[in-house]
Parts: structure tokens; sequence; C-alpha cells
């Protein structure tokens, strides 16, 4: 009884300091953001402008990866000599696969020699790009001689969903056009985000053009009118666009903030910002972090005891339990430490593979001889590349390796892998063949645009797998 009263008068002891401690941290922290107000009013900018311009980026990125896509290239290269129907079904594949992996409104391909235009359904009509008014958008994005334009507009269909166009060149080695590729994307997500933003900071954000004309945002355009009037002369300096620029509104402590989109060619304009009412939201945050602290302090002893188990637990949430490879929740965070802290000049392999006839396994031998295949390509993978980088088994029958060791020859690793797939024999299923791709770093800009690339050169190996085959992929 004296030990538990001894411990607990430790304990209150130990409560109080720290209390004490973070409230004298808490007043001190209070003062330093009063000096520096603005300053922290950009923090809050910068913090929505990284957020919004990611989101928007991720379109311009795909569409620039479809234009340098060597297979598109070749298809609009060889247009002319391929039968219609054969050119339209490469293009539904082609257009399709992204469409599902990025949810897209559209993905289309325009042919600059045939002025044919195939979306997801394939070959859907010849343009006239001088008198419809449909298609005159082809020959003025041509003319203006841009890389890529972003563009803004509606839906046929639904009227009051707004979409984000991006529209790419094609071009061969020489620099010739064969055409024009876009995607389209719906900004419900972007600007419910916005919202958001606005909310918690009591804000008004706008992403207009270089004329004050507004292009995303959430609110009512009519009550910013005299205010983006007069916006073009106060934002519009070359030499400033890297830079936040600070405007204080008449008779209040509030501001605007703006800034320059280089990709977009836009503004984002943070209007009524309050740089002392968020303030109290710091005070807030920190008397949370107290109350948070003092239950985290009386629950250790507890967290002692159990801590064995949990770390047994942790580590079963990142391992796929079939396999015994890394699952999709460890591919997912060690996608997210890459795009964080790895240096982009780094060198890294990623590499994804799909089994091929796991259906016609699955449907004629059952599901154990299902699972006997995918342990054996899980553990022809890892013997081959675990001693280089991570194996993740990602979906059903998909796998992913990625490799930041240095590899001096991936074509013998790759070789080594056919090897042993080739030599591996299961007790029910006979024999092992997995479809694969890779990228290096080197190719792309981002590790995102590597993984596309892999999974674009795993597809196509397995599309001529069952064409040497002669089966259909969809039902083996």
């Amino acid at each position: 009884m004296k030990k538990n009263r001894f411990f607990l008068l430790m304990l209150m002891v130990i409560v109080l300091c720290f209390v004490s401690s973070t409230v004298i941290s808490t007043v001190s922290l209070y003062q330093v953001l009063q000096k520096h107000a603005l300053k922290n009013g950009e923090i809050i900018a910068a913090g929505i402008y990284n957020d919004i311009n990611s989101r928007l980026l991720e379109p311009v990125i795909v569409a620039n990866t479809l234009a340098s896509d060597h297979f598109l290239i070749e298809l609009l290269e060889n247009e002319e000599k391929m039968d219609a129907e054969e050119i339209s079904r490469e293009m539904d594949e082609y257009t399709t696969s992204y469409m599902k992996n990025f949810s897209y409104r559209t993905v289309f391909v325009a042919s600059e020699k045939t002025k044919a235009y195939y979306t997801y359904d394939g070959f859907y009509k010849i343009m006239d790009v001088e008198n419809d008014e449909d298609d005159v958008w082809y020959q003025k994005f041509v003319d203006s001689g841009k890389k890529y334009t972003v563009m803004l507009g509606g839906d046929e269909e639904y009227p009051d969903l707004w979409l984000i166009y991006i529209d790419v060149r094609i071009e061969d080695k020489e620099g010739n056009l064969l055409g024009v590729c876009g995607v389209s994307m719906e900004l419900e997500e972007i600007q419910k985000q916005i919202a958001k933003y606005e909310k918690q900071y009591g804000i008004d954000i706008l992403f207009t053009d270089a004329q004050g004309n507004i292009q995303v945002g959430s609110g009512d355009a009519k009550k910013y009118a005299s205010f983006l009037q007069k916006l073009p002369e106060k934002i519009i300096k070359e030499d400033d666009h890297d830079d936040y620029a600070y405007e204080k509104e008449p008779e209040s402590k509030n501001y605007t903030i703006t800034k320059y989109m280089e990709k977009f060619d836009w503004y984002m304009v943070i209007h009524n910002l309050d740089t002392y009412a968020y303030i109290n939201n710091y005070v807030l945050i920190s008397a949370n972090v107290v109350v948070f602290l003092l239950c985290l302090l009386l629950l250790g002893i507890s967290l002692h005891v159990i801590a064995k188990r949990d770390r047994g637990l942790f580590n079963s949430a990142y391992t796929d339990e079939l396999t015994g490879l890394y699952n999709r929740r460890a591919y997912e965070e060690g996608l997210d430490r890459i795009r964080k802290d790895v240096p982009s000049e780094k060198r890294i392999v990623v590499a994804i593979f799909d089994v091929n006839g796991l259906k016609e396994v699955n449907d004629k031998l059952g599901h154990a001889s299902g699972d006997e295949m995918l342990r054996g390509a899980a553990s022809t993978i890892r013997s081959v590349y675990g001693s280089y980088g991570k194996c993740y088994r990602t979906g059903g029958d998909e796998f992913v390796v990625i490799l930041e060791e240095p590899v001096e020859k991936l074509s013998v690793l790759n070789e080594s892998f056919e090897k042993a797939a080739e030599k591996w024999h299961g007790k029910q299923v006979a024999e092992l063949n997995i479809s694969y791709g890779a990228a290096l770093s080197e190719e792309v800009c981002s590790i995102d645009e590597q993984i596309i690339l892999a999974d674009q050169r795993m597809y196509f190996a397995k599309k001529a797998y069952y064409q040497r085959i002669g089966k259909d992929r969809r039902n083996y």
C-alpha cells in the first residue's frame, strides 16, 4: 500500500512538473507567434499551396508520361500501316489502362496524320479541326506551339461538374508532331479540400489566371469582383513569381497573400487571412497536447506490459500472411518514404510482377493450388531480389520489388529470376510463369512515373506471353 502511495505521489509530481513546463512553453510560443505572425501566415499559405498544387499536378505528370511513351509513339508512327480495327483495339486497351489506374474522366489520343480521335472506346471519330466547334481546340493548341496546356471546363452530360483538361503534344525523335494526347479529371475532391481549409482558417481561397479570372474556388465569384479587378496590377511581376506577395487590407489586420503557380500559369490567392486569429489554434493545440501526454503518461505502465505483444502485432500488420512478403500497407508507406526522404539522384529500380495462369489454376485445381502458385512466385522473387531490396505482394497475383541497394547489372538478376521461375515445380502445380516489367529512376522524374512505366512494361510483357501461347488473358 505504501509503495502504491509513493508511486502515485511521484506520478503527481512528474505530471505537475510537466504541466508547468508546458504552460510556460505555451505562453512563450504565443508571444513568439505574435512577433512573427506574418511569417506564420506564409507557413499556412505554403501548406495550402503545396497540397493543392500536388493534387493538380498529378494529371499533368500522367499526361506528359503518355506523350513520351514509346509504345504510343510507335502506334501513331505506324497508324496508317495498321488495320483500322487493330489500331482501335490497341488504343482502347491503352487508354483504358490509364482510366482504371487513375480514375480519370477521360483519356484520349488524337492523330495528326489521320485526325482520328481515340478514347477508351477505341476509335471515336475523325476530327474536323477547321469547321467543327468541338474540334477546333486541336488546331488552336497545335498552333500555340506550347508543350502542354491546362484548361477548365464543364461536362456536356453533367453541366455542374467541373473538370480539369490537360492536352500534351506527342512528337517523334526529330520533334515532328504526331498528335495530341490528354486526360481530364474531376475537381470535386480538390474543391472539397479548399472548402476544408477555408473553414479551418476562416479564409477565402481562389486560384485565378493573370487577368483575375477564377479557375478554381469554392465561393461566389461575385463577392470578389472588386478585389479581382485590382489583382492583375498587384501580382503580375515577373521578378516576384518565386515569392509570396502580401497586401494589408484597409482598416483591418487581415492580409491577402498571392503565390504564382508556374505549371498552370495561375495564381493562388488567400483572402481575409487574419494573421493573429490562428494563434489561438496553437494555444488550443498545445492544451490538447498537454491532456494527451498526461493520458499517455498514465497509460505508460499498462503499455509496458503489453509491449511485446504489440510489437508482434506491428510486424504482422506489414506482412502478407500467405507469402511472408511485405504487404500493400508496407508498400504504400515505403513509397511515401521514398517520396519524402530519398534524394532524386539516387538510383532506384522498380519491378512489377504478375503471375500468369492463376485464374485457370484456381478454376481447374482449386484455390489451394492457386495459393501454392502464389507462394512459389513469392519465394522465387525473394530468392533473387531479396538481398538487394524489398519484395511486396500488392494484390491478388501482383508483386512489386523496389531495389535501393546498388545493382550493377539488372539484366543478370532478371535472367536469374527467369531461370528460377522456370525450374520451380510445386506439388499440385507443374510450372510457374510470371510476366514482369522494370524501370530505372534515371528514365523518369519521380517514383510515381517509375511505377507507371514498370507497370506498362509488365502489361505488354503479359500481353506478348498470351499472344505467344494463343490464349485470351481474360480467361486464363
